[in-house]
């Protein structure tokens, strides 16, 4: 019975370490960061990010981004667009018709 019990044990483990190498690397959504967001309102600032592929800042329907930009290795000599892979949950604040602002939980550059 020990024996089994063993074997049992590494099974598990072998199962959950598969488990959490698969998530490595997945990403809920690409998208583009265009820029930063100079409008002066309430929900305003911060990067702008698309995830439809528009890589002019402005166009389209994008995100603001809560997070500073300094936490993904993003200062004032930065190019843009930058290509990312990111996680992030809404923060629930609307600009009018333009962009939600998220806070990001997960990043990679592309």
């Amino acid at each position: 019975m020990k024996q089994s019990s063993k074997a049992i044990f590494y099974l598990l483990v072998t199962i959950g370490f598969s488990f959490f190498a698969c998530r490595k690397g997945n990403y809920m959504n690409d998208g583009v960061i265009t820029g930063l967001d100079s409008r002066a309102c309430p929900c305003c600032g911060g990067l702008m990010i698309n995830f439809k592929g528009e890589t002019q800042p402005y166009k389209g329907e994008f995100y603001l981004i809560q997070n500073s930009p300094a936490e993904f290795g993003i200062d004032s000599n930065s190019v843009f667009p930058i290509y990312v892979k990111v996680d992030w949950t809404s923060e629930g604040c609307t600009v009018g018709a333009l962009g939600n602002l998220i806070t990001v939980t997960g990043f990679k550059k592309r």
